[in-house]
């Protein structure tokens, strides 16, 4: 299950910032998540500037009082996926022709990553272990911030909370997060798919092992209420121990193998026959 939770500290800084302002105890669903599980400096840094007032007392507290829809991976990950735009408006024929051949390749390339991602996964869903029909190749982070008009408010949002998004995002790094990379995919069933974009769940990256062909995921429901946009950062705390199965309602990710519903904090493994040509996902991405 979550450490988070349970850190003596962490509930103390949040503590400490709903007494500074009563006003945060209640706050949108994404920044309450990101709260809790935000690099612990940086929690330090918002009970901080938010005690003593200081020069970003003001930047900090609308951080968590607003949130741009683009910062919602849920938001992000969801419609139609497009290519390269065609510009309509474009007087030149040959301008026209090759954008319609950059949407071409465009295509190729989403579907030859697709199948990658389908080989080195097996055909089976990573989670739960369903075959086909059904699986879908899900991003890691969302498709639409590759290239997106929303990307430097999204990376701001995500650096205030931690570090390794800036070490991994900032401005010279924006090679590093091009979407369209076997890393950054993984195969889930269609169901599993929407709790992923819809932010139900998480993976947390374990470990890594046997010359980068294993990986050992961990599955964690994620503390979400039935239909609410915001969160309550007040006592009691979140607690989601080992063997919460749902996070309300008939939502039970269902092992077919085992055929036992699916626990927060299972483990499962992720393996690839080659890391080169079919590399695992991203133990970066998946912690980001």
């Amino acid at each position: 299950h979550f450490s988070e939770f349970e850190d003596e500290e962490r509930k103390q800084l949040i503590a400490d910032i709903i007494s500074q302002d009563p006003s945060l105890a209640t706050i949108l669903r994404a920044n309450s998540s990101a709260l809790w599980f935000s690099d612990i400096e940086s929690l330090r840094g918002f009970a901080k500037v938010l005690q003593e007032n200081g020069p970003t007392s003001n930047r900090r507290y609308r951080m968590l009082t607003s949130i741009d829809l683009n910062d919602m991976s849920g938001i992000v990950a969801s419609g139609n996926q497009q290519g390269p735009a065609l510009g309509r408006t474009s007087p030149l024929l040959e301008a026209e022709r090759q954008k319609r051949e950059d949407v071409k390749i465009w295509r190729h390339k989403v579907d030859f990553l697709a199948l990658q991602c389908l080989e080195r996964d097996n055909a089976k869903c990573i989670l739960t272990r369903r075959d086909q029909p059904g699986l879908q190749c899900a991003h890691i982070v969302p498709y639409k911030l590759s290239g997106s008009s929303a990307l430097d408010n999204t990376w701001k949002w995500l650096e205030t909370f931690w570090v390794k998004a800036e070490v991994l995002g900032g401005p010279n790094h924006w090679s590093l997060f091009n979407t369209e990379q076997l890393k950054n995919q993984i195969t889930l069933g269609s169901q599993e798919h929407n709790y992923w974009d819809n932010c139900m769940f998480a993976f947390r990256p374990v470990r890594t092992y046997q010359q980068n062909t294993k990986m050992d995921i961990a599955f964690h429901l994620l503390p979400l209420r039935e239909g609410e946009k915001r969160s309550d950062l007040s006592h009691p705390h979140p607690s989601h121990p080992r063997g919460y199965t749902s996070p309300g309602g008939n939502r039970y990710p269902f092992h077919c193998e085992t055929l036992h519903a699916i626990s927060s904090g299972h483990i499962f493994t992720v393996n690839t026959a080659n890391p080169v040509t079919h590399p695992l996902p991203s133990e970066e991405l998946l912690t980001i």
